[in-house]
């Protein structure tokens, strides 16, 4: 990268993106959403039966080639999967998407990064976005963020871009490049498939993440609850609420490439039918929905035992202040009676009435300690 190149995007790189789009008209290209403006870095991926071969690149020209409404030079027989490590300027999406006849609010939907996840097919190009939640996991407290995933797929090439520059597919590229499995063998449907299929088996992961630190929650509330507990089992919450916007809606992606499905994509020799993968990947939605509503549930409850076991130790405190005050009650009785300011008080002359005092004073509280036991009340 050249010197005027490098300043250009120190002046961009780490930018907070405008979330303001208020008054303007459908289908203007600029970037929208809690992400950063990232260098052009692509990764790409030719492959097909026999071979398959990934290489960087940063340059758009390079990777569309001269051929309007194709994605490179690709090989007859070969498919060609595109992967943007962040989302690049405006311009360079609007020369791709003008490069491939994408429709402008196609393009509009890839930069605007608060999208939920859909499917919309237009002119003949399969356009899908997902949400990729992730975090990291601390002890106490833990916070949610999510990245769109927009996936375009035509016969011939695939192109995948993260909001976040990242390398979230590599698993599915290394598929690719080791011959793993029949993705080789396989269309640009199943290409998109894999894909989706990868995004699925991260909310699994983060399910699991959830109810490890949903139990050791419910034993540390158990065992002595804090205030710092009721903040972790928000935060659960919250992410619970971001994992909802992003799971639902694929069980619907799924339906409706099933019913596109109706026959295999006879426009290449390695495509094939994928109804099964995606009735498979269905299920996992399916799966996916139970387990949501299964931790909902679970933290919803943590919250109810943790006001409920702070209720009951503060009942413990209440019920021993309780019975200490009302042993002093008899004890305080005598005392009144024989502090009282009158001349005639006959013990008063006693010589031993100090300690018989005492004596009564004693023999009143332990008589009510008693009377508790044996009401089972200690």
């Amino acid at each position: 990268m050249n010197n005027s190149n490098s300043k250009t995007m120190d002046k961009i790189r780490n930018k907070l993106v405008d979330t303001h789009k208020e008054g303007l008209q459908p289908g203007v290209l600029m970037h929208a959403g809690d992400h950063d403006i990232s260098p052009l870095n692509m990764l790409v991926t030719d492959y097909g039966p026999e071979e398959a071969k990934t290489f960087k690149s940063s340059n758009i020209d390079d990777i569309l080639g001269s051929n309007p409404g194709l994605c490179g030079n690709r090989e007859p027989g070969k498919i060609r999967w595109v992967h943007f490590h962040g989302l690049p300027e405006s311009a360079i999406i609007e020369k791709m998407g003008k490069h491939l006849g994408l429709h402008n609010l196609i393009m509009e939907d890839i930069l605007h990064t608060t999208q939920r996840p859909k499917m919309e097919e237009l002119e003949g190009i399969k356009f899908i976005t997902l949400r990729r939640p992730f975090k990291k996991w601390h002890k106490q407290d833990s916070a949610m963020s999510n990245e769109q995933i927009s996936i375009l797929a035509t016969p011939g090439w695939v192109i995948s871009l993260e909001s976040f520059p990242a390398d979230f597919f590599e698993p599915v590229r290394e598929r690719i490049m080791g011959n793993k499995g029949r993705i080789r063998k396989m269309g640009t449907d199943y290409l998109l498939y894999a894909l989706m299929d990868r995004t699925a088996d991260s909310y699994f992961t983060i399910f699991e993440k959830i109810s490890e630190q949903s139990s050791a929650l419910e034993e540390a509330i158990i065992t002595d609850p804090k205030p710092e507990h009721l903040r972790s089992i928000h935060s659960l919450r919250r992410i619970l609420t971001v994992m909802r916007k992003a799971v639902w809606p694929l069980r619907d992606i799924c339906a409706e490439m099933i019913r596109e499905m109706k026959t295999p994509d006879s426009s290449e020799d390695n495509s094939q039918d994928i109804t099964p993968f995606l009735r498979d990947l269905q299920d996992h939605a399916l799966r996916l929905m139970d387990s949501l509503e299964t931790n909902r549930d679970l933290v919803s409850s943590l919250q109810d035992l943790h006001l409920s076991t702070v209720g009951n130790r503060t009942n413990d405190i209440m019920k021993v202040l309780t019975i200490i005050s009302t042993c002093f009650m008899p004890m305080t009785f005598i005392a009144g009676v024989y502090g009282m300011n009158f001349d005639i008080i006959p013990e008063l002359k006693w010589t031993n009435g100090y300690f018989y005092a005492w004596g009564l004073m004693i023999i009143a509280a332990l008589s009510m300690l008693s009377f508790f036991r044996n009401k089972k009340w200690l």
